[in-house]
């Protein structure tokens, strides 16, 4: 090993020993998890069914969450169903079977669904898809770089504007109004409405009218306000975790690995 590649790594193990990696770990006691998640069926990919419960029963009887007409469907013939933080699609002892990721479910078996799973009841297929969890980013304007999450757990309707009573998220720019739009949670997706704002909602390069109400997306930006003092958003997706134990562990570390990658470059 040369001199200065020993040099190098030396002053890694230095600064490890001056910014040790931290760890902290947090009690999940008391976290719920959103139950909130979308099937759709392949053949009928603009219908999507939006669902906010823990169990939901799929089949071809009255009864079911989501009813399949189709003569292949059983009675009762699954339920997709959320325990530990994460959705399990179940066999309810059904005539023609439940397949996932193209393997029969014994009556009982539980499989684990992720966002896109496909699975086939009978002849019917369909996608699980989760409701995608959005927050707003400050890309200009006043808290430049702050996130808001949108949480519909909390709360399905977000006042954005001037007054800090009567908003959930204010600025104290002059060219926002006092309530100047809302944010809606509607059947798993978001909605976005201007409330008559003297200065105006712009979403897409065109002023929102009090009657619009527009579908947010990941990526999408509207702004409130123009010139001097507006305020530019940029949607979001929150990464999460999946609340599966007790504990979570958080690994902090103060100096980024980029950081010893520099050094290394040098020599």
């Amino acid at each position: 090993m040369s001199f200065f590649k020993k040099s190098a790594i030396q002053q890694i193990l230095h600064l490890y020993e001056l910014y040790p990696i931290q760890t902290q770990t947090y009690s999940l006691k008391g976290f719920t998890m959103s139950a909130k998640f979308f099937l759709i069926k392949i053949d009928e990919p603009e219908k999507k069914n939006f669902f906010d419960k823990k169990i939901v029963k799929i089949g071809r009887d009255d009864t079911n969450d989501l009813i399949l007409t189709d003569d292949s469907v059983s009675g009762e013939h699954a339920r997709i169903i959320f325990e530990e933080g994460q959705f399990f699609l179940e066999d309810l002892k059904s005539t023609n079977g439940t397949y996932c990721r193209g393997t029969l479910l014994k009556n009982g078996q539980k499989v684990p669904l992720q966002d896109g799973s496909e699975f086939k009841l009978g002849k019917i297929a369909i996608r699980y898809e989760a409701v995608v969890r959005l927050a707003l980013f400050v890309k200009k304007g006043a808290e430049l770089g702050k996130i808001f999450p949108l949480d519909p757990d909390k709360k399905k309707d977000i006042y954005i504007g001037r007054s800090a009573e009567r908003s959930d998220i204010f600025f104290t720019s002059p060219v926002i109004s006092g309530v100047h739009l809302k944010i809606t949670f509607e059947n798993g997706e978001f909605f976005l409405q201007d409330l008559g704002s003297t200065n105006g909602t712009f979403y897409k390069g065109k002023r929102l009218d009090k009657e619009d109400k527009i579908l947010i997306r990941e990526t999408d930006e509207f702004w409130l306000g123009y010139g001097e003092g507006e305020v530019v958003f940029r949607i979001d997706r929150q990464s999460g975790f999946s609340c599966r134990h007790k504990e979570a562990t958080i690994v902090i570390r103060p100096v980024h690995i980029g950081f010893w990658e520099k050094i290394l470059k040098k020599f």
